[in-house]
Protein backbone atom coordinates (compact mmCIF):
# COMPACT_ATOMS: atom_id res chain seq x y z
CA UNK A 1 0.00 0.00 0.00
CA UNK A 2 1.89 3.61 -1.02
CA UNK A 3 1.87 5.96 2.25
CA UNK A 4 -0.75 8.53 1.01
CA UNK A 5 -3.43 5.37 0.34
CA UNK A 6 -2.75 4.28 3.96
CA UNK A 7 -2.87 8.12 5.12
CA UNK A 8 -6.31 8.13 3.40
CA UNK A 9 -7.39 4.97 4.85
CA UNK A 10 -6.17 6.58 8.09
CA UNK A 11 -8.46 9.59 7.89
CA UNK A 12 -11.65 7.34 6.86
CA UNK A 13 -11.31 5.08 10.11
CA UNK A 14 -12.63 8.00 11.79
CA UNK A 15 -15.84 7.91 10.22
CA UNK A 16 -16.49 4.32 10.73
CA UNK A 17 -19.69 3.47 13.48
CA UNK A 18 -18.85 2.02 16.61
CA UNK A 19 -19.89 -1.59 15.41
CA UNK A 20 -17.72 -1.30 12.70
CA UNK A 21 -14.82 -0.02 14.47
CA UNK A 22 -15.37 -3.11 16.77
CA UNK A 23 -14.87 -5.29 13.55
CA UNK A 24 -11.82 -3.79 12.44
CA UNK A 25 -10.25 -4.36 15.91
CA UNK A 26 -11.46 -7.86 15.76
CA UNK A 27 -9.92 -8.19 11.73
CA UNK A 28 -6.83 -6.90 13.36
CA UNK A 29 -6.38 -8.80 16.32
CA UNK A 30 -7.18 -12.08 14.71
CA UNK A 31 -9.37 -12.54 17.86
CA UNK A 32 -10.93 -15.84 16.66
CA UNK A 33 -9.03 -19.11 17.89
CA UNK A 34 -8.30 -20.13 14.29
CA UNK A 35 -6.76 -17.49 13.19
CA UNK A 36 -4.96 -17.24 16.86
CA UNK A 37 -3.74 -20.88 16.84
CA UNK A 38 -2.54 -20.18 13.21
CA UNK A 39 -0.83 -16.98 13.99
CA UNK A 40 0.90 -19.00 16.66
CA UNK A 41 2.39 -21.92 14.75
CA UNK A 42 3.49 -19.57 11.85
CA UNK A 43 5.56 -17.62 14.76
CA UNK A 44 6.59 -21.24 15.96
CA UNK A 45 8.11 -21.70 12.21
CA UNK A 46 9.71 -18.18 12.66
CA UNK A 47 11.55 -18.65 15.46
CA UNK A 48 12.29 -22.51 15.29
CA UNK A 49 12.17 -23.37 11.67
CA UNK A 50 12.08 -26.92 11.00
CA UNK A 51 10.76 -29.03 8.13
CA UNK A 52 8.05 -31.61 9.36
CA UNK A 53 8.96 -34.27 7.09
CA UNK A 54 13.06 -34.31 7.50
CA UNK A 55 13.35 -32.14 10.50
CA UNK A 56 16.00 -30.04 9.11
CA UNK A 57 16.25 -26.76 9.77
CA UNK A 58 17.42 -25.77 6.29
CA UNK A 59 14.47 -23.97 4.58
CA UNK A 60 13.06 -21.45 2.40
CA UNK A 61 9.80 -19.55 2.07
CA UNK A 62 7.74 -20.65 -0.84
CA UNK A 63 4.83 -18.36 -1.42
CA UNK A 64 1.50 -18.17 0.64
CA UNK A 65 -1.41 -20.66 0.21
CA UNK A 66 -5.27 -19.72 1.64
CA UNK A 67 -3.48 -16.96 3.57
CA UNK A 68 -1.08 -19.00 5.23
CA UNK A 69 2.94 -18.56 4.44
CA UNK A 70 4.40 -21.90 2.46
CA UNK A 71 7.70 -23.66 3.01
CA UNK A 72 10.10 -25.52 0.89
CA UNK A 73 12.94 -27.35 3.06
CA UNK A 74 16.26 -27.18 1.53
CA UNK A 75 17.09 -31.13 2.61
CA UNK A 76 14.35 -32.98 1.06
CA UNK A 77 12.37 -30.52 -1.47
CA UNK A 78 8.72 -31.12 0.26
CA UNK A 79 6.62 -27.81 0.76
CA UNK A 80 4.50 -27.37 3.99
CA UNK A 81 2.97 -25.13 5.84
CA UNK A 82 2.45 -24.37 9.58
CA UNK A 83 0.04 -26.57 10.26
CA UNK A 84 1.32 -29.40 8.69
CA UNK A 85 1.58 -32.34 10.72
CA UNK A 86 -0.63 -31.06 13.06
CA UNK A 87 -3.88 -31.71 14.02
CA UNK A 88 -5.21 -28.82 11.75
CA UNK A 89 -3.45 -30.03 8.91
CA UNK A 90 -5.60 -31.01 5.61
CA UNK A 91 -9.10 -29.30 6.93
CA UNK A 92 -10.20 -27.47 4.13
CA UNK A 93 -12.66 -25.49 7.42
CA UNK A 94 -10.51 -25.07 10.62
CA UNK A 95 -13.19 -22.65 11.53
CA UNK A 96 -15.67 -25.56 12.28
CA UNK A 97 -13.32 -27.81 14.30
CA UNK A 98 -12.02 -25.37 16.76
Amino acid sequence: MLPAQFTKLIAELEHLTDSQTRYVEKLLKGTDSVSQLITELEERMVENPECPHCHSSLINRHGKVNKMQRYRCKNCGKTFVATTATPLARLRYKELWL
